[in-house]
Order: structure tokens, then sequence, then C-alpha cells
């Protein structure tokens, strides 16, 4: 019989480690037997999405992440902004730096500019946490100031 031992399956999924997702597959207990073909698909699936999730922003965009994210703590909002501008410019897929533009320009009160950062991180990382918060940033600016 060629195929995964009777009772079991494969389960594909994300693990989030804090910082990043990482794809992850288990055997399952299952009524099913999996043939080894699907089990070969579920592999390629998963190598594919591995691919994808260790996809890394340039240096020269971290770079400037990491110097706007300074010059936000110090209070430098502009200056932050436009670092994150240029990281953002040197990697369109940079969902940190997005992330981050968003709340800066939320707290120089440019709302549609906000919007438009955090609806970035959504289409991006869907499902990351920093995505949930987005959405629920942009509900706060549509609601406006009294529900902040």
């Amino acid at each position: 019989m060629a195929g995964v031992a009777r009772g079991q399956g494969v389960r594909l999924g994300f693990a989030d480690n804090g910082s990043e997702r990482v794809p992850y597959v288990t055997a399952v207990r299952s009524a099913l037997i999996v043939p080894r073909s699907k089990l070969v698909i579920a592999l390629a699936v998963l190598v594919s999405l591995t691919a994808v999730c260790w996809a890394q922003a340039p240096e020269s965009a971290v770079k400037r992440y990491q110097k706007g994210m300074s010059l936000k703590r110090t209070g430098a909002v502009n200056q932050a902004i436009a670092e994150m501008k240029a990281a953002v410019g040197l990697y369109p897929k940079y969902m940190e730096a997005h992330y981050a533009l968003g709340w800066l320009y939320r707290q120089v009160g440019a709302s549609d500019k906000a919007v438009e950062e955090f609806r970035e991180v959504i289409r991006i990382a869907p499902q990351s946490p920093e995505a949930i918060e987005s959405a629920r940033a942009i509900q706060r600016i549509r609601l406006g100031p009294d529900y902040s």
C-alpha cells in the first residue's frame, strides 16, 4: 500500500513564533488513507509556503526601518515618516514598515494616509496580528475621535 499508514493524515499550517509565521506540517489521525501523491503535493506546498514566509526585506530597507523606529522613539515623527517611506520604497512588501507608517500617520493626524498603510498591511499579511490590529485601527479612525 503506497501512502501514509492507515489512520494518519497530513495537516499544513502556520505557527506564530512572535516575529514571524513559520509553516509546519504534522501527521494527524483520520479515517482516511492519504496516497503518497497527496503527501508529495502537501510537502511541495509546504516548501513553497516556507519560501514566501522567509522572504526577507533587503538590508537597506531594514536599516531605514530601524532608523525610522529610532527616530520615532526620540519624538522626531516627521523624520521617522520619511525613513519609513524610504523603507517601503525600497521594499514595497515590507509589512512592518507599512504598519509603523500607519501609526506614525495616525500620530500626526493624517488619517487618510494611515488608513492606506493599514490596508496595505492587511493586503500583504492578512493573517498576521498586525493585520488584525490594522483592521481595528481603521475601524477606530472611521468611528472618529470619540471612540479612539
